[in-house]
């Protein structure tokens, strides 16, 4: 090793904004170095290594002070172990900040792997290492720091912000950080290239369907009120020969009881048919909740662009037509909240829902069915729903290979 390659050392104090080398690293690069000074045949190594020591440190700094000191006075350094010890006591260098277990493992559950990251490589010691590899190198480094790589703790926690296409072939049962790891270097590469295309496409599906719906901003009191004002044609009494509109005989409802020449805000009630009917959507999508993962999603997909396909874009009554239910939300009449479909401990107001939100249609259908039938709820027979409206209700499973990237019919 050349001498080049040994820092120059002052003794000064290092600075929070300094590059200069602590005293340890210092002394670990002249340890080193002078390894090849003590093997020749000299009587006394440690001699020649002492003599050494002062060319490497910077002329009148505080370390040269110190030693020209030392070697001054009684006792002055014979051995490298004595001069070792007192430059230590003398330049102890800064403490480094160590986290505690309890940060590592913060951390270690903390950590994700994307999906845009999975099936790519990153460069380790000059070696291609596949990203899904690397990190689970990691997170076992963690866990060593965090002293759990023996246990199961935290597990969990990782195992569920894991992409899907890893997680499912990472058993939950994991005893151990060793084996949980194991478990995720060893996920075939075939098994997340396909996984890959297969999540891409859906991310796509869900964008087109989220265009084709739009996001309404929400209702407000206000904003109701003036909706329902602009739906009645009322006509300014200062208007000039103003026409005085028809009223249109009104047509039996089954969804209504043919009211509303009261209160221009209260809406009619729904007959005892209609609450039939909707107790019998309610009772089909309550019958065939989708989890949310890659296969639920898709199949929600496919139900939005039934729904679409039937429906298109024009304003429907939600009561007569229902609305397909969000993966991993609970059934009508759950008590659930109208922005995410869930419920949650302790339980949340809609206005302080944390979201993920479901689409404004599904909110409305949801409120619809707790109106009308949570007083009574008693699932009805599936098949007794025959209506056209209701023709994009199709629960039979699909082939995978269905092709969801043409979107819904406009």
């Amino acid at each position: 090793m050349s001498a080049e390659l040994v820092p120059m050392f002052t003794g000064e104090p290092v600075m929070a904004d300094s590059n200069k080398v602590t005293p340890a690293t210092f002394v670990k690069k002249l340890r080193a170095h002078m390894h090849d000074l003590g093997t020749d045949n000299t009587a006394d190594p440690d001699a020649r290594k002492i003599d050494a020591f002062p060319d490497y440190l910077v002329e009148n700094s505080p370390a040269e002070k110190w030693f020209k000191a030392r070697q001054a006075t009684v006792t002055p350094f014979t051995t490298w172990a004595m001069l070792e010890a007192a430059f230590h006591i003398r330049f102890p260098g800064p403490e480094k900040a160590e986290r505690t277990p309890q940060e590592w493992e913060r951390e270690l559950v903390a950590m994700r792997l994307t999906l845009g990251e999975l099936g790519s490589t990153v460069k380790v010691g000059g070696a291609e290492v596949f990203a899904h590899v690397h990190f689970a190198t990691r997170l076992l480094s963690i866990a060593r720091e965090a002293r759990i790589a023996d246990t199961s703790g935290g597990i969990w926690q990782s195992r569920d912000a894991l992409p899907e296409v890893i997680r499912e072939k990472v058993p939950a049962t994991q005893a151990m950080w060793i084996t949980y790891t194991d478990a995720i270097k060893a996920v075939d590469r075939i098994h997340i290239r396909e996984g890959i295309v297969k999540a891409k496409r859906a991310q796509e599906l869900d964008r087109r369907l989220t265009q084709v719906e739009g996001r309404a901003p929400p209702l407000t009191p206000v904003s109701k009120m003036a909706g329902q004002l602009a739906r009645t044609g009322l006509v300014s009494p200062h208007a000039a020969n103003a026409p005085i509109p028809a009223r249109a005989p009104a047509a039996r409802d089954a969804f209504g009881g043919g009211g509303g020449q009261g209160n221009l805000f209260i809406p009619p009630a729904m007959t005892d048919e209609g609450k039939t009917h909707l107790r019998r959507i309610a009772a089909g999508l309550a019958g065939s909740m989708l989890s949310d993962d890659m296969a639920g999603r898709a199949e929600y997909n496919r139900r939005i662009a039934n729904w679409f396909r039937v429906h298109g874009t024009n304003k429907v009554l939600l009561e007569r037509t229902g609305f397909p239910l969000s993966p991993g939300t609970l059934p009508p009449c759950s008590g659930e909240c109208y922005g995410c479909g869930k419920v949650s401990t302790p339980w949340h107001k809609r206005a302080e829902c944390p979201g993920p939100p479901i689409p404004p249609k599904e909110s409305t259908f949801r409120s619809l069915c707790a109106k009308h039938l949570r007083e009574a709820w008693a699932p009805a027979a599936v098949n007794a729903v025959l209506e056209e409206e209701t023709d994009w209700m199709d629960f039979v499973p699909h082939d995978e290979g269905e092709d969801f990237g043409a979107g819904p019919s406009e």
